[in-house]
């Protein structure tokens, strides 16, 4: 039986949000975020808010796993202001570094900005075997 002994109990932890704020006037275009898991394919801007926000979820998606990422609007207007991206499940309860991104969107000084909104706390012995005995 493999059992570790361990001086405190297990904690839940809190998932990571960070908040993507699109900027200027952009009127088309891509852009691309980037993260530990890796960049996403180029996602293409629209003025229509759950357009945006299901192409951007479907990119996140290929690249970290389905349900792992919740992407959400917080106060977008025609495609320009804030949305925000939960990691959860799989990449829950662990602390997830801020994205970059690759801004190719057109317009009028259109800009991209990302900030961590709640940074993560990883959960205690995420990393035990399923089925091991954990004694404190």
């Amino acid at each position: 039986m493999n059992i570790k002994k361990i001086a405190t109990a297990p904690t839940n932890g809190t998932n990571t949000v960070q908040y993507v704020t699109i900027g200027g006037t952009p009127t088309a275009g891509t852009f691309k975020l980037a993260g530990q898991a890796g960049t996403t394919a180029s996602i293409t801007w629209s003025a229509t808010n759950a357009t945006l926000l299901a192409n951007i979820q479907a990119k996140m998606d290929l690249i970290y796993g389905a349900t792992n990422t919740l992407v959400e609007d917080v106060s977008l207007t025609a495609g320009i202001g804030v949305f925000k991206i939960t990691f959860q499940n799989d990449q829950g309860a662990v602390v997830v570094p801020v994205m970059t991104y690759v801004n190719s969107l057109t317009g009028t000084s259109p800009t991209l900005a990302i900030a961590i909104h709640s940074a993560g706390v990883e959960a205690s012995f995420r990393s035990a075997q399923k089925g091991q005995l954990l004694l404190y």
